[in-house]
């Protein structure tokens, strides 16, 4: 009597012990599935303006065509959509896979220039990483030309535009925007209001390349 409690007893523990493995391995499973795989963005090249030269060297005024962490860089003082067309053009559109691009704080709020060649490279089979322009401060901009074309409302304005756009056509954005309002570690230059310290501000570099990852 006393080895047959003992057998019902044993059986039962291996039929628990056998449910709780099949849930933990179906829960391993499931997280495995859901986790997505990491993209393979392939051959990189990156655009920007002055705010990305700072990255590398606050006392440059251009950077073209240098590699930084396998990346081809391309960014200069004060330009504009017709800038990283021509950086792309340069590289020709059989030499990269993926275009990064911090661009826009110079168009004044103003998205159009990018869609057009946006969505062409879309259609070439391209992938693309666009950053939202950083914040600025209207207290600090530095005369009348900045108080009008480069007060925080366009940076938010064109923020809404490529990140609406970008939505739409399944494109991934990296938010500097909000990181660099929330660093601890960044601030908006007090003399123009619109450039970051300390420089090089290696630390925005490092978010960008962390988010490819």
């Amino acid at each position: 009597m006393i080895d047959k409690m003992k057998y019902k007893i044993i059986t039962v523990l291996a039929l628990i012990t056998l449910l709780l493995l099949g849930c933990v391995g179906q829960e391993k499973a499931i997280s495995k599935a859901e986790s997505p795989a990491p993209i393979d963005y392939g051959r990189i090249i990156y655009t920007g303006d002055s705010r990305s030269v700072d990255m590398f060297d606050g006392s440059r005024e251009e950077i073209w065509d240098e590699v930084h962490d396998g990346i081809r860089v391309f960014c200069k003082d004060a330009c504009q959509s017709d800038y990283m067309i021509a950086a792309v053009n340069s590289v020709g559109m059989e030499n990269f896979d993926t275009l990064v691009s911090w661009m826009g704080c110079n168009d004044y709020g103003d998205f159009t220039p990018y869609q057009s060649f946006y969505d062409s490279l879309l259609q070439q089979g391209k992938k693309l990483v666009l950053c939202t322009v950083g914040p600025t401060d209207d207290t600090a901009l530095a005369n009348d030309f900045d108080r009008v074309y480069y007060v925080n409302e366009r940076q938010v304005q064109y923020n809404s535009a490529l990140s609406s756009w970008a939505k739409q056509n399944n494109v991934k954005v990296i938010d500097l925007y909000s990181y660099i309002q929330s660093s601890s570690d960044l601030y908006i230059d007090t003399v123009d209001g619109i450039h970051y310290q300390p420089q090089p501000t290696t630390e925005i570099w490092n978010k960008i390349t962390d988010s490819l990852k």
